[in-house]
């Protein structure tokens, strides 16, 4: 597995972890490494992609609102509206590739959710 994919998972659970708990996003990422050491590039990585996708929440939310036809937010499963999140905001405000971002994102739910996930996800993000 690649340090960036890797970051991803990582991504996904703190974000996760952020919407479930309430808890501020710098310290859900502090407790997080200082009890899971990673490679550095991977911590990076992780730490760009979680405090990103946290600060531009509520653009990707519009966003996503309007692409998800017959499903608000709050309908979606909470791992999912992570992964979700986590790839529209590679695609919107880091410049990852769609192919890739997407791809990515489909792999985290088949691996965290259910297969019907991530033909849902794919769908969205398409």
């Amino acid at each position: 597995m690649g340090n960036r994919h890797r970051a991803r998972e990582i991504a996904i659970m703190l974000l996760y972890q952020h919407e479930a708990t309430g808890i501020a996003i710098d310290r859900v990422l502090e407790d997080y490494f200082n009890g899971h050491p990673v490679n550095p590039d991977t911590k990076r990585f992780a730490e760009e992609l979680v405090s990103g996708t946290a600060s531009h929440i509520k653009d990707i939310d519009v966003v996503l609102e309007r692409t998800s036809e017959h499903w608000s937010l709050e309908r979606i499963l909470p791992v999912d509206l992570a992964i979700i999140r986590l790839a529209a905001f590679e695609i919107i405000h880091f410049g990852t590739a769609p192919a890739i971002a997407i791809n990515e994102a489909v792999c985290l739910a088949k691996r965290y959710s259910s297969d019907k996930a991530s033909s849902f996800i794919n769908g969205v993000l398409d």
